[in-house]
């Protein structure tokens, strides 16, 4: 699906803002993310307790597969890529358990 950079950013909206409301409001919360439902971390232990969600996409029909179309990332892409990546390992945009999954 080829899109307007625009078109995306406002559909890349709509979800966001639509999956947060689901989220947040009391009555559909139990409904859309009931729990269970997503991966958690055993804190003490640094486990991951694998969600619901695996299970059920595990039964599902697979998604038909996309072509496959050689792209190379925009400059743009990768110089936000390489901006975080610098962020990410200051003392600032770092977070204590970063490191355990190296």
């Amino acid at each position: 699906m080829q899109l307007k950079v625009e078109n995306v950013e406002k559909i890349t909206k709509a979800c966001t803002y639509l999956h947060n409301y689901l989220r947040k409001s009391i009555t559909s919360r139990p409904l859309y993310t009931p729990p269970g439902s997503f991966d958690t971390e055993d804190l003490e232990n640094g486990v991951i307790v694998n969600g619901a969600w695996r299970q059920i996409t595990s039964n599902a029909k697979r998604l038909t597969d996309l072509q496959k179309v050689p792209r190379r990332p925009l400059m743009d892409a990768k110089l936000v890529r390489e901006e975080l990546k610098e962020y990410f390992m200051t003392p600032q945009g770092k977070v204590e358990w970063q490191d355990m999954y190296q």
